[in-house]
């Protein structure tokens, strides 16, 4: 055995250090990713935590739930995020996901498909809102959100993965050349 010979051993050592700094990039990604989806959640909502909030103490026999449900608030809220991530992925990130297909997917044709079926969700609830069936609105309402929930979670995943990314290659190119680079080329 020369030392030039690869081992198992040596590509373990060599390359360990690489792969639990990606699997550390990537937790760190998720959990950024949660916790805007979870500030977005307390902030574009606000008006629901309030109302809940103002009849927790006074005492109402208004059925508060109900009409959020059927007002839509957790559809047009999916919808602002669903847009939001979509027309930020189009101004500020394109090329956040190296592949050409799955791109289209994520940030043409799911958003449309999102926004089409709260917009009919919401049209069916308004135009007859005496033969809703409660428990159906409420369950796909549910689903809706959840969908927006994961694909928020793999949209933000990867843009904070490719920020992460980003400046570790800036901070090894600068103490490698010993200068910032700081051209548009360099990002």
């Amino acid at each position: 055995m020369t030392n030039d010979s690869i081992t198992y051993f040596s590509i373990w050592n060599k390359y360990l250090f690489s792969i639990v700094g990606i699997f550390f990039s990537s937790l760190t990604a998720i959990w950024k990713s949660f916790f805007w989806f979870v500030l977005t959640l307390f902030f574009g909502l606000l008006q629901i935590w309030l109302i809940l909030l103002i009849n927790n103490f006074i005492l109402t026999t208004e059925l508060f739930f109900e009409k959020f449900i059927i007002d839509g608030a957790l559809l047009f809220f999916s919808i602002a995020i669903v847009s939001s991530l979509t027309i930020d992925y189009h101004v500020f990130s394109r090329g956040i996901f190296n592949w050409k297909d799955f791109s289209v997917f994520m940030f043409f044709l799911f958003p449309i498909a999102i926004v089409a079926f709260c917009v009919i969700l919401f049209i069916v609830c308004y135009l007859t809102p005496e033969q809703i069936d409660f428990e159906s609105v409420f369950h796909a309402e549910i689903v809706i959100v959840t969908i927006t929930f994961f694909y928020t979670i793999v949209v933000k995943s990867f843009a904070f993965y490719k920020d992460q990314r980003c400046a570790i290659r800036n901070v090894l190119q600068i103490r490698e050349n010993g200068k910032v680079n700081l051209s548009l080329n360099s990002l």
